[in-house]
């Protein structure tokens, strides 16, 4: 009898192991599909659509990572699900709640960002400790983060991990200011991603770059005194590379154009015109089509180089990043609020008009005034 349980005890103990291992592999492989199909979120130009999906994801990615806490798909799609859908989602409620000038609600939506960059940091940190277990010390200094980058992450699916590392921990860093800068780290990580994978993202990683020369190489309101100097030439010659790279369709790089260094050149003839082009895609990134000059002029639209397309194809993978793009574009030009607070502008005060000169009154000779009036006859 005692044998017999014993052989029973060990099959139930077998038995739920297999079942737990089998839960983990079934884990692990949903998770590495919907790796494989997250691409197609990035062509529904639906913003709220998107939104939706985004945060029903988190929950799920959070649950798989419960049970296998090592598996790098997991640990990838919670990093880009932290950091980029908080920059793409949560920021936008934050700008919502400046425009109204909530400051309340303003608040409570930064506290919600920056609590969320800190877990998609701390997953990125999980993430590349898979290549380096001495990740979390390599990073904090130059020459070791260099080293463990050209070692460790020069595949394909390892320069992808970098770039959402990158994205979310600098992303942290221009919102919540923490005690350690990671700026530097971040930076250098985004040059290893242009460095072996130069087009991931529509060149997202020099549209970075762009981006951080614009905040760090130049003066704010340089351009009233013609004073911006060899960081504003650099930045807008990355500009002009990304922009012609991506054949004007990636609305991002307008929309950061105008934002990053526009905005802190105090170019507002530039700002606007950048976030018109915006406005002026479609959500494919092409020009949109006017009847006539006066339709387009109308629309506030500058003329851009047609481009040839097929009407039929199928929605392209810029429509979700567009669609954002435009979102941030109408409300940047209609709220000098957001301009001055959220994106920090350096424009310049406008002039006040003129006076009109004052209206003479008319003068009457005196002669006329003393005529006495004629004689009637």
């Amino acid at each position: 009898m005692r044998r017999t349980l014993t052989i029973a005890s060990c099959a139930l103990l077998t038995l739920a192991t297999s079942a737990c291992s089998l839960t983990k592999v079934l884990a692990k492989g949903q998770i590495k599909t919907t790796r494989q199909l997250g691409a197609a979120l990035d062509t529904v130009g639906d913003y709220e659509v998107a939104k939706a999906a985004a945060f029903s994801g988190i929950a799920q990615f959070e649950g798989v990572h419960t049970l296998v806490p090592e598996d790098d798909n997991t640990l990838f799609m919670l990093v880009k699900a932290w950091g980029g859908g908080t920059y793409a989602y949560i920021e936008d409620d934050i700008e919502l709640a400046v425009e109204k000038g909530d400051e309340a609600a303003r608040s409570v939506a930064i506290d919600r960002a920056c609590n969320a960059y800190d877990r998609g940091k701390g997953y990125a940190y999980e993430l590349l400790s898979l290549n380096d277990k001495q990740w979390a010390d390599h990073v904090k200094t130059e020459d070791a983060l260099a080293a463990t980058l050209e070692k460790n992450f020069t595949s394909e699916r390892d320069v992808e991990h970098v770039f959402w590392s990158a994205y979310a921990m600098l992303n942290r860093q221009s919102l919540c200011a923490p005690a350690e800068s990671l700026a530097a780290a971040s930076r250098q990580m985004m040059q290893h991603v242009f460095k072996y994978q130069p087009g991931y993202k529509d060149y997202a990683s020099r549209l970075t770059e762009a981006a951080l020369v614009s905040r760090t190489e130049i003066d704010a309101g340089c351009a009233a005194t013609n004073t911006c100097g060899e960081g504003a030439k650099t930045a807008v010659g990355i500009f002009s590379e990304v922009k012609s790279k991506t054949n004007g369709r990636s609305l991002v790089v307008q929309l950061n154009y105008a934002t990053r260094y526009a905005c802190r050149v105090g170019d507002k003839n530039l700002f606007e015109d950048q976030l018109h082009e915006v406005l002026c895609r479609d959500l494919d990134g092409y020009p949109r089509e006017f009847n006539d000059d006066m339709e387009r002029e109308a629309e506030g639209c500058p003329e851009l180089p047609k481009v040839a397309h097929d009407p039929n194809a199928a929605p392209s993978g810029y429509r979700l990043t567009n669609a954002i793009a435009q979102r941030r574009a109408r409300r940047y030009l209609s709220s000098k609020r957001l301009q001055e607070t959220s994106l920090g502008c350096s424009f310049p005060e406008a002039a006040p008009a003129p006076a009109a000169a004052p209206v003479a009154a008319e003068v009457v000779p005196a002669a006329k005034a003393d005529a006495k009036p004629a004689a009637k006859k």
